[in-house]
C-alpha cells in the first residue's frame, strides 16, 4: 500500500482555530503530521499522530466516508446550525451532513438568497454606473459580501471596486494611486 491512514489530533494547550482531529493518508507520520496539521488550522508541533488501520482501505480515495466516520465514534456539528450529529440521525446533502431536514432546507434557501442578492447586486452596480467597465464581480454562495472590480478613463493602478453592505448600501472605494483620476473623472461626468 502506497499511503497509510493517520489520525492527526490538535493539543488542547496549543494556539490556533484547530479543528480537534482529521484523517489523513502519508507515507510517514512526518507527512502526516504536516498534512493534518495544515488541515486543522494548528501548527505541526501542536499535532499528535496515530496510525488508524482500520481507514487504510481508503487510502486511495483519498478520505474516509463520513457516514464510516459517524459510525465510528466521530462526531461533526450539522452544516447549518452546527449541533453534533447522532450515528443514524442525520442527512447528507453533497459533502454536507444536516440534522434534520429542516436545516437541509433551511442552507438550500440561504444559499439561494445569497446567490439570488448577488444577482441583483450585479445589476443595479452596472445600472448605477454604467460609464464604468466593470472587471470582475465576487459574491453567491459561499462569499456573503458581494464585490464589484471597475476601471475608468484615466485608472492606471487598478481603479477600484464597490461592495454592498448588509444594509443594502453600497461602497465604493478607489485605488489610492487612482484618487486623482477618478476626481477628475468625477468633476468630468458632472459637467
Amino acid at each position: 500500500m502506497d499511503k497509510l491512514a493517520w489520525i492527526v489530533e490538535d493539543e488542547a494547550d496549543c494556539p490556533g482555530e484547530g479543528q480537534g482531529a482529521a484523517v489523513v493518508f502519508a507515507h510517514d507520520a512526518e507527512q502526516a503530521a504536516l498534512a493534518g496539521a495544515a488541515r486543522l488550522g494548528v501548527e505541526v508541533e501542536c499535532c499528535s499522530v496515530g496510525r488508524a488501520e482500520q481507514y487504510d482501505a481508503f487510502a486511495e480515495a483519498g478520505e474516509v466516508p463520513l457516514e464510516r466516520l459517524l459510525d465510528d465514534g466521530w462526531t461533526f456539528p450539522c452544516h447549518q446550525c452546527e449541533h453534533p450529529l447522532e450515528a443514524g440521525s442525520w442527512l447528507r446533502e453533497g459533502r454536507l451532513l444536516f440534522c434534520s431536514e429542516e436545516c437541509r432546507d433551511q442552507k438550500a434557501a440561504d444559499v439561494s438568497t445569497t446567490n439570488a442578492e448577488f444577482l441583483e447586486f450585479q445589476a443595479r452596480v452596472k445600472e448605477a454606473r454604467p460609464d464604468l467597465t466593470w472587471k470582475e464581480f465576487h459574491g453567491g454562495w459561499p462569499i456573503l459580501t458581494p464585490v464589484g472590480h471597475f476601471t475608468f478613463p484615466g485608472a492606471l493602478y487598478g481603479g477600484g471596486r464597490v461592495k454592498a453592505e448588509r444594509n443594502g448600501n453600497l461602497v465604493w472605494m478607489i485605488s489610492a494611486g487612482d484618487m486623482d483620476a477618478w476626481e477628475l473623472y468625477e468633476r468630468g461626468r458632472s459637467k
